[in-house]
């Protein structure tokens, strides 16, 4: 009897706090909550590259942390970023997933986007607070920097439409326009400059330099055109010519001597 009237008291003063008192048996009660919390067998991470919208939402309501990191420092969202599942960024977004996020390298999910190309999760990214200067990798570069290098040019005019500098710097001291001309790439070359990009740099080797020494008259040609200072000097006096002159490259050599190029000592003696 003392029994019956414990229980019927211990449930009215769990029905008056709001809480349901179930007919089930404990052991039934337990087996069904943790059935709601199992882990699926596949790693958030790998999901989110994958996108594997069901298997990420089985973690987010498991309580796989949304900005959890693996050995690499990743998040879920770096992997989605980085696979274009813009579905699957949405939804950790959804979920707070932070869009700055660092991993090991210091690269952000949009450094990832920026690289691969992907549009719509780059703007995904944007329009919920990526920072489009954050500055990642040995280099220390911005995600303009990514998506030159890869040539990815609607990825460029995204990022310079969100407040990327087009002259920014990296830890080398080199612009995008200096990563481009490295890369051979007339057609990101044209888009940087139409952008604005400094042609005769700030200091340090220029463009000019660089593509006169490894042979790029394309770029040359390009850079001439939209102002590039063919004479310009750097350390020791050298010009454009100098370095075309020291790396034998004849042809560009003559390019920079139609457009009135001379070597520093030329220069120095008035042109004789």
């Amino acid at each position: 009897m003392k029994r019956a009237i414990i229980s019927t008291i211990a449930a009215a003063l769990l029905a008056g706090c709001g809480t349901t008192v179930s007919k089930k048996p404990a052991k039934a009660q337990l087996a069904r909550t943790a059935a709601k919390v199992e882990l699926p067998g596949v790693p958030i991470h790998r999901a989110a590259w994958k996108g594997d919208i069901e298997i990420v939402r089985q973690h987010l309501a498991a309580g796989t942390g949304v900005d959890a990191k693996n050995k690499w420092g990743s998040t879920a969202l770096h992997y989605t970023a980085r696979g274009g599942k813009a579905a699957v960024a949405g939804l950790l977004v959804s979920n707070s997933a932070d869009v700055n996020a660092r991993d090991a390298d210091g690269l952000t999910p949009l450094h990832f986007a920026a690289t691969a190309g992907h549009e719509e999760v780059a703007k995904l990214l944007i329009a919920k607070g990526a920072d489009v200067k954050a500055k990642g990798g040995e280099s220390k570069a911005s995600p303009i920097f990514s998506a030159v290098t890869k040539s990815r040019g609607n990825l460029v005019e995204l990022l310079l439409a969100n407040g990327a500098d087009v002259n920014a710097k990296d830890a080398f001291a080199e612009s995008p326009l200096d990563s481009a001309v490295k890369e051979g790439l007339p057609e990101m070359v044209e888009l940087l400059i139409a952008k604005g990009a400094n042609v005769n740099g700030d200091g340090g080797t220029t463009p000019l330099h660089k593509s006169a020494s490894t042979g790029q008259k394309e770029i040359i040609e390009l850079l001439l055109a939209n102002g590039a200072n063919v004479n310009v000097t750097i350390a020791f006096g050298d010009t454009p010519l100098d370095w075309a002159d020291r790396n034998n490259k004849e042809d560009v050599a003559a390019i920079l001597r139609k457009h009135g190029g001379k070597t520093g000592a030329e220069l120095e003696t008035g042109g004789k």
